[in-house]
């Protein structure tokens, strides 16, 4: 991300570290794609976007 993104655009560390972790060998991903609301306590949501054995942050699609 740019260095000049606000705050609310950058996610917390803690989910950062989160994706660093992520494994598709170990997670069962119907169709390929899938959406997961992860949220840190005092901090906006983010979404984790599963996509053909890849994640991605993204701020929340829909209602937080």
């Amino acid at each position: 991300m740019a260095t000049a993104a606000s705050s609310t655009q950058v996610p917390p560390e803690a989910l950062s570290e989160l994706l660093e972790r992520f494994d598709p060998d170990v997670i069962d991903v119907p169709g390929g794609t899938a959406r997961i609301r992860l949220e840190v306590t005092g901090q906006r949501a983010w979404d984790a976007v599963v996509r053909n054995g890849e994640v991605r942050l993204r701020p929340p699609a829909g209602p937080e």
